[in-house]
C-alpha cells in the first residue's frame, strides 16, 4: 500500500499523522519531478486546502524528505527527496525544463565545499535549469525526422 512509506516517515520524525499529510507525501514519493505549488494545488483540487498543503511542505522539508528548489523566474519547486539516491557528499541539482525531473549531478569538488564552510551555505541547494538527456535525446530525434 502507498500509504504506509508517508506515514512512516511521519512517524519516524515525530510529526502528526493527518490524511492530508499522507497523501500530499505519496503524491510526492509517487510522482518523482519538480512540482510547482500551484500544480500540487491543482492536483489535489479541493480535497486540501492552500494553507495545508503549504504548510506540510514546510513540516516535510523542515525534517529532509522535500526539496524546495527556486528557479530563475522565482518559482519554487517541490521534490521528494529519495534517501535510497542521495550522495554522501553534497552535490548540485539541475531540473530539466521539459519534464521537471530533477537530476543530481556530481559531487562537488573537496576543496570547493572547504571554501563554502566560511559561510553559512547549503551546497546541496545548488541548482540549475537545463534539458535532461532523455529529453535532449528526444529533441535530437524529432529534428532528424523533420
Amino acid at each position: 500500500m502507498h500509504n504506509l512509506k508517508p506515514t512512516v516517515i511521519l512517524r519516524k520524525h515525530g510529526k502528526r499523522i493527518t490524511e492530508p499529510r499522507i497523501r500530499l507525501l505519496g503524491y510526492l514519493i509517487n510522482n518523482p519531478k519538480a512540482h510547482t505549488l500551484s500544480e500540487i494545488e491543482e492536483r489535489f483540487g479541493s480535497q486540501i486546502d492552500r494553507v495545508t498543503i503549504y504548510r506540510s511542505l514546510k513540516i516535510f522539508i523542515s525534517i529532509g524528505v522535500v526539496m524546495k528548489f527556486i528557479n530563475s523566474k522565482a518559482t519554487p519547486f517541490f521534490i521528494y527527496k529519495d534517501k535510497n539516491k542521495e550522495n554522501v557528499r553534497p552535490h548540485p541539482h539541475m531540473r530539466c525544463v521539459h519534464c521537471d525531473r530533477i537530476i543530481c549531478l556530481p559531487a562537488l569538488p573537496g576543496d570547493y565545499l572547504q571554501c563554502l564552510d566560511k559561510y553559512k551555505i547549503d551546497p546541496s541547494q545548488f541548482y540549475a535549469e537545463g534539458v535532461c538527456q532523455d529529453c535532449s535525446t528526444k529533441e535530437k530525434q524529432s529534428y532528424q525526422k523533420k
